[in-house]
């Protein structure tokens, strides 16, 4: 009874008590249902005079093909990796100019994702993982399976899993960047880099060149992970068949049994 009556359509309807236009910001558009997006396409097909609706979205492919057709692509870029710091130590997000390049470094220049990360529960599921990255072996199933059971208990739905997931998987890919740069740059310190990823290739009696080719392939991994949470796959899942690969020795080397 009280459709169309109430509610964001029916407020974007009205004429502005000032100003020419009336702006309606819908953030996560993406994570829209199906009955959600469908009572807001026949807005988007017969906009209000005066009326400008602006879709935030991270996935673009998740959004429904009609919503998508009736909506002009604005792609913004990601913060510059020093205006992101400025702006996470200015937010009290870091307590340090250390702590703030680690954010941004995980951040794909979002101050969104930057706040996200230093809550708590982001916390402690990273210091977890870089505990297990840590390890000269470590058991790459079980880790999953803990860290999957710490991101269920940290985020209540799928999408916000998947994001916590997702950055798991970008801390490992900066472990392993920032071990990479320590082979490449002996002498030069990381920018953001993780100390305990230092720590952990200079314990490892390796080639340069072997070294090099494979914590590429283990960044690689990584990022291949993120592609299939992107695609729907089951986090745990993932995360399991993705920790597995990592936690396999370097080819050619045989792990000391102690």
């Amino acid at each position: 009874e009280q459709r169309g009556r109430t509610g964001l359509c029916h407020d974007l309807s009205l004429r502005p008590h000032e100003g020419s236009r009336k702006i309606a910001v819908i953030n996560d558009a993406d994570t829209m249902n199906d009955e959600a997006a469908n009572a807001l396409l026949k807005t988007l097909e017969e906009p209000p005079e005066r009326a400008v609706i602006l879709l935030i979205a991270n996935n673009y492919d998740a959004l429904l093909p009609t919503i998508r057709s009736r909506c002009q692509v604005v792609r913004f870029d990601p913060l510059p990796d020093d205006i992101l710091s400025a702006l996470i130590l200015e937010q009290e997000f870091a307590h340090s100019p250390t702590e703030a390049a680690a954010l941004t470094a995980l951040a794909g220049g979002s101050l969104a994702v930057a706040k996200h990360l230093a809550a708590p529960a982001c916390r402690d599921l990273r210091q977890k993982l870089i505990a297990a990255l840590s390890q000269k072996q470590w058991n790459g199933i079980g880790v999953a399976r803990d860290l999957a059971a710490a991101v269920e208990d940290a985020a209540s739905d799928v999408p916000e899993q998947r994001l916590l997931a997702t950055w798991l998987l970008r801390a490992a890919v900066e472990f392993y960047r920032t071990a990479l740069w320590r082979v490449v740059h002996p002498a030069v310190p990381a920018p953001g880099g993780i100390l305990e990823a230092v720590k952990w290739i200079d314990s490892l009696p390796l080639e340069t060149d072997a070294v090099v080719d494979w914590l590429g392939s283990l960044i690689e991994r990584c990022l291949q992970a993120v592609g299939h949470l992107e695609q729907n796959v089951g986090v745990a899942l993932c995360l399991e068949a993705a920790f597995a690969d990592l936690a396999r020795p370097m080819p050619g080397t045989t792990p000391s049994r102690k």
